[in-house]
């Protein structure tokens, strides 16, 4: 099931390459009336160069591959493109052919042809072994990626063309060929050692700040940073093994060389998972980093012992004994004594990109990639695969408890599932504050899967340290059937930031599952279904639910073409996400255009429209614009006769908001008639009671908050404000049984016990003087308590909560 993933999978990805790689091997082995009796070296390389950067750079938005029909066609496409570019060049370096003295060309070898299949092989096992830390390290995004392969084919596009025919006149084709194809093996060992180099935050800033370049960290996943850094880390590996490529004569020696590298891209993920490795923090300090970091070293280091052997053998089953031929093995001897002598590289799995750098408490190598347990800015814990993130942090919590809230509403809310077992099928990594919102929901049982189930028990075991995980099975997704899933009441994929998460829309409904994507990646670009759900609950981020989400969704409409990828790249990763979210919710308005549902899809068009970039150093409220459009269409879309699913959240998020803001006249005007007609939504009640505050009106304050402790009656923030209520409107006697309750349930607190003595003393108990006298013992330097010692009246009331705790205790709930 291609969706349990989050992605497209190693494994599916690998194969779509291996593919992609024998069937070019295929054409090139056996379509002779295709590229005619000759064939250019140069012209393949350039036309596949090109090629790539016409899809990578122009159409990846309008042509992806999803299935082996796309890839057919995509196969044809390239066949064509490198015919077109044979014959022209062919044309070109006509002239220049007949100068060059020309020779025989030889017959088919197996021998030979097994030993050029083992150099490709190793030479795609040594760049995948480059290519992983290089999109560790400074990917992250399809645009990185493309950036990055862009890089290599290019700089292998002008090896070929400069330099071949000097490699040419140093050795023989046969004996060429096979050598530096184990150069290109052995460079990316250099390869990795600059990865290392460049991986620290201060080496990457230096790097990109020279002239004539002159970037900086924040052209983070743009094109002009991503050219910079492969071509600098690509340059000598892939320039090596074009020159390679370009010295080969015969098509069936392209054919070995790019069958062994299409079986061995194929394998890839087999291999991995057999030398799978983990480590935690019960090793000794920097452990996970030596190990996760040696692991590329050691695979290119295998990858090219293999190399140096196969061209020795290639050279060896040569006939002739020649002068060139013993050059060719002196050659091949010194790359294997390089391989020997090469110091260790260790390669980083932090992003230098990152101010934060990471603790990792738990880290694996697998097939899917490195996945780990890691700290994330603020201390919490995050599990990451291949350095994205798979669980929230910071505001992104308030987005996941809002989808998995409005997910199950939405499920349980449908006839078919209201007598099932209340049992979850979480598609994702389970964390604490996922399974106490699961609880709260009356949930039962948590099951868990994803495609890196083997690993989710030693995940769980550290992100839940020093308790334990929840009872419920983790399941293999090759293993479940629709059976299975029909059991459980929710299948549910949790939001997960990844732009090439695209699953059937279709496919989930029939499956009872719903799944969140991100608008600000290329959601819009997606297929949704008929009805989806649209929430926030931090502004930060919009998310799209689809699958099973009923008739109460929102009209999906219709896909939206992105901007062209290369004017895509060039923008920052705040202003694609902006545009990229600004079209989801025009599409959401557009499809939403006169029907019951206009209100919500209007007020996600004007509210994402009005968001702007922030500086680092505002506050999360301060970042986030809220317009009155977008205030006038939320509370239009909250008091209608049917509230659309994912108002609720909006409207906590804007009471969250205005309260911080502090926008008093707003809250009234329009939080004020949606608290009114939704007295239990809490969030609105406490943002008018701020405002009550703000106005002075304790009288107010006090009515709402008695109102609001029916329903929380021992959430000790509540009493607290409360008490203050009372205090600031003159009745400091009916704040005594509020701070005393806090005082029983809390003891030992000096702030309350601070509070309560105060409150007595304005309302003239005759104990209050000893308790004052007490609390002075503690600390004699507290002057505003001093007053309190002598006779009315005292300073004003606000004062008595405005003053500094004396201790540290936390004002938690119960």
């Amino acid at each position: 099931m291609p969706w349990f993933a989050g992605s497209p999978g190693a494994l599916r990805a690998a194969l779509y390459r291996g593919a992609a790689l024998i069937g070019l091997a295929l054409m090139l082995g056996s379509a002779r009336a295709l590229f005619g009796p000759r064939s250019s070296p140069v012209a393949l390389l350039v036309g596949l160069a090109a090629g790539f950067a016409l899809h990578g750079l122009v159409l990846s938005h309008a042509v992806v591959v999803r299935g082996p029909t796309s890839l057919a066609l995509g196969l044809v496409a390239a066949a064509l493109g490198v015919w077109l570019a044979n014959r022209a060049l062919l044309r070109s370096l006509s002239a220049a052919s007949a100068v060059e003295p020309q020779s025989a060309p030889t017959k088919f070898g197996l021998p030979e042809s097994l030993a050029l299949a083992l150099c490709g092989a190793a030479c795609a096992f040594a760049l995948e072994s480059v290519a992983r830390p290089l999109r560790l390290a400074f990917g992250g995004l399809s645009t990185d990626d493309t950036a990055f392969a862009l890089t290599g084919l290019a700089w292998a596009a002008l090896g070929a063309a400069a330099f071949s025919p000097l490699a040419l006149a140093v050795l023989r084709p046969r004996h060429a060929l096979p050598v530096l194809l184990a150069a290109g093996c052995v460079a990316c060992l250099y390869g990795l050692q600059l990865i290392g180099a460049l991986g620290l935050r201060d080496a990457l800033d230096s790097f990109l700040r020279r002239q004539p370049w002159d970037l900086d960290l924040s052209n983070e996943s743009m094109l002009g940073a991503d050219l910079l850094i492969a071509g600098r880390c690509l340059l000598v590996a892939a320039a090596t093994l074009g020159i390679a490529l370009g010295s080969a004569r015969e098509r069936w020696r392209w054919f070995s060389v790019f069958l062994g590298a299409g079986l061995a891209t194929c394998c890839l993920p087999f291999f991995t998972s057999i030398h799978a490795q983990s480590a935690a923090t019960e090793s000794a300090p920097g452990a996970i980093e030596q190990l996760l970091g040696s692991v590329p070293d050691a695979r290119v280091r295998m990858a090219a012992w293999l190399a140096v052997g196969a061209a020795a053998a290639a050279v060896l089953v040569a006939r002739q004994a020649t002068p060139r031929r013993w050059i060719a093995l002196a050659c091949t001897l010194a790359l294997g004594a390089w391989v020997f002598r090469s110091p260790v590289a260790h390669t980083t799995i932090a992003s230098p990109w990152q101010r934060f750098q990471p603790v990792h408490y738990w880290a694996a190598e697998s097939e899917l990639g490195v996945l780990s347990v890691e700290t994330a800015p603020g201390g919490a814990l995050t599990a990451t695969l291949d350095r994205k993130r798979l669980t929230p942090i910071g505001p992104e919590t308030l987005d996941d408890e809002a989808c998995l809230r409005l997910a199950w509403t939405t499920r349980r809310n449908a006839t078919a599932v209201r007598d099932r077992l209340d049992s979850v099928l979480l598609v994702g990594q389970l964390t604490p504050e996922r399974d106490l919102a699961l609880r709260q929901l009356g949930v039962a049982r948590i099951d868990r899967t994803a495609t890196w189930w083997r690993h989710m028990q030693e995940m769980e075991t550290t992100l839940f340290a020093p308790g334990s995980p929840p009872e419920g099975q983790i399941l293999d997704p090759g293993q479940l059937t629709k059976a299975q899933l029909s059991a459980y009441a929710l299948v549910y994929v949790p939001p997960l930031k990844n732009e090439s998460f695209a699953p059937d829309p279709e496919r989930l409904r029939a499956l009872g599952a719903v799944a969140w994507l991100e608008a600000g990646q290329s959601a819009v670009a997606r297929e949704w279904g008929d009805r989806v759900l649209a929430t926030s609950a931090s502004v930060r981020d919009l998310w799209i639910g689809i699958g099973a989400v009923g008739e109460e969704g929102v009209p999906g409409g219709t896909q939206r073409r992105l901007r062209v990828p290369f004017a895509w790249m060039n923008q920052r990763p705040h202003q694609r996400q902006f545009q990229a979210t600004r079209m989801a919710t025009e599409r959401l308005a557009q499809a939403s255009s006169g029907t019951p549902h206009a209100a919500l899809a209007e007020t996600l068009r004007e509210l994402y429209g009005a968001q702007k970039h922030s500086s680092p150093f505002e506050t999360e409220a301060q970042k986030i614009e809220w317009p009155q459009a977008a205030l006038e269409h939320l509370r239009a879309a909250a008091l209608a006769p049917a509230v659309d699913p994912g108002v609720q959240d909006l409207c906590r998020a804007a009471a969250r908001i205005l309260r911080e803001k502090r926008e008093v006249n707003w809250i009234y005007d329009y939080l004020g008639p949606v608290a009114e007609r939704h007295p239990h939504w809490e969030e609105l009640q406490r943002a008018l009671i701020a405002a009550d505050f703000e106005t002075l009106d304790a009288a107010r304050a006090a009515t709402r908050l008695s109102a609001l402790r029916l329903l929380r009656p021992l959430d000790l923030d509540l009493l607290l404000d409360l008490a203050k209520a009372h205090s600031l409107d003159g009745q400091p006697a009916l704040a005594i049984p509020m701070l005393s309750e806090v005082n029983r349930m809390q003891p030992d607190r000096r702030d309350v016990e601070r509070l309560l003595a105060m409150a007595r003393a304005r309302a003239g108990e005759a104990n209050a003087r000893a308790e004052i006298e007490s609390l002075l013992l503690e600390d004699p330097d507290d002057e505003y308590l001093r007053q309190f010692l002598g006779a009315a009246p005292y300073s004003d009331v606000a004062g008595d909560y405005a003053s500094p705790a004396a201790d540290d205790h936390d004002h938690g709930h119960e």
